[in-house]
């Protein structure tokens, strides 16, 4: 490896870091609450339990509409963090303090249940 390429790992490791500082508290401050949890046309209320660390954001949702608790995960650098929310680029999840879509309600869509083996 080049010393200009562990350059650029140090780089991203430190942006990585202070995208974490920006954002931990925030996030942690969600944990233990009702979140909305949106992903494709499916969105349920459940209590986050969130967890970090130097890699990113874990959170297990446990919701009464879902029949096991949903994991989540994002790297600090591909998450979005809003005021009440916050999402992973390339992975389709968001978590919202209030709900995200009130026109759909509560939604568990067909094909989740039959992926699932509840239909």
């Amino acid at each position: 490896m080049q010393y200009n390429d562990m350059n650029k790992i140090e780089d991203n490791k430190e942006k990585i870091l202070q995208k974490k500082a920006q954002f931990e508290a925030q996030v942690l401050a969600w944990n233990g609450k009702e979140i909305w949890y949106q992903e494709r046309d499916i969105h349920i209320p459940g209590i986050a339990s969130i967890e970090t660390d130097d890699w990113g954001v874990r959170v297990t949702l446990h919701s009464e509409y879902w029949p096991k608790p949903i994991t989540l995960s994002g790297r600090w650098d591909i998450l979005s963090v809003g005021l009440d929310g916050m999402g992973a680029a390339y992975c389709g999840w968001y978590l919202c303090l209030e709900m995200i879509y009130p026109e759909l309600g509560i939604n568990v869509p067909e094909w989740a249940l039959k992926a699932l083996g509840l239909k």
